[in-house]
């Protein structure tokens, strides 16, 4: 809505299209067809609920295409005609939220080892996760992440004897919620330093650039206070980030 009301209407449609393709259809349609999912009957009913919300968001970007589907879909009325969507504080779950969106970056972030490393997409790799909160929604998660990482063994060591950052033998995944081992055969150390070193670089240019907003009296007295508390928190995160790479590079030196 902040986007629409400033009339930056690219900036709104990104934002849409962002949620719709990387968590709606990437995560949440794949991840209900695992098979506690797939088996609850509600599971239909929410899919549908939440993409009808989805038709309203884009309808006025593409207006016919998605008037031609909700009419397809046999919806009252018009789209056209059809309330925006609204927040509903009591559907909020802010803390589900959280924990769900470190579960997205750990498949992410699989996939994107898998990627740099050139491993075939039908080769499953093995996982190690090193969680530093919510263990259990990792637990709970296991077959999502199993299913739509394309991992064979995935184990969850919350207490592990040796920190996955000092692995020699794997690519290491680093977030502030955890820290993933991911074996890909032998480990490539050259290229491991290589990657993490460009990793360490943007978090750090993350980290000075959202520094230089927080030291900004501007910023902290014109912004609302939710934005200045957002970018604390991410600069935060930026900073367990930068921790955690610099101890696995010094492993690797």
């Amino acid at each position: 809505n902040a986007w629409l009301e400033a009339y930056a209407f690219n900036n709104a449609a990104e934002a849409i299209r962002a949620s719709f393709w990387d968590k709606f259809c990437d995560f949440y349609l794949e991840a209900s067809k695992t098979e506690a999912l797939a088996e609850l009957q509600e599971t239909p009913a929410v899919l549908l609920h939440v993409f009808t919300e989805y038709l309203r968001l884009f309808h006025p970007f593409i207006p016919f295409v998605t008037e031609q589907i909700w009419l397809e879909l046999e919806r009252p009325g018009m789209l056209i005609r059809a309330d925006w969507p609204t927040v509903r504080p009591t559907h909020g779950w802010p803390d589900e939220v959280m924990q769900i969106d470190a579960v997205i970056r750990l498949i992410s972030e699989i996939r994107r080892l898998r990627f740099e490393m050139g491993v075939d997409q039908k080769t499953k790799v093995n996982v190690e996760l090193q969680p530093r909160a919510n263990t259990d929604v990792f637990t709970r998660c296991a077959a999502v992440i199993t299913r739509l990482a394309r991992v064979e063994a995935f184990t969850i060591n919350a207490s592990p004897e040796v920190a996955a950052t000092a692995r020699r033998d794997a690519s290491v995944a680093v977030d502030a919620a955890f820290t993933a081992a991911i074996t890909l055969g032998q480990a490539d150390i050259d290229a491991e330093r290589a990657r993490l070193g460009k990793q360490l670089e943007a978090e750090q240019n993350k980290l000075a650039g959202l520094e230089k907003r927080l030291s900004n009296e501007g910023f902290l007295t014109k912004a609302k206070p939710e934005a200045v508390a957002s970018a604390r928190e991410e600069a935060a995160k930026a900073s367990a980030t930068i921790a955690s790479i610099n101890e696995r590079l010094q492993t690797l030196a």
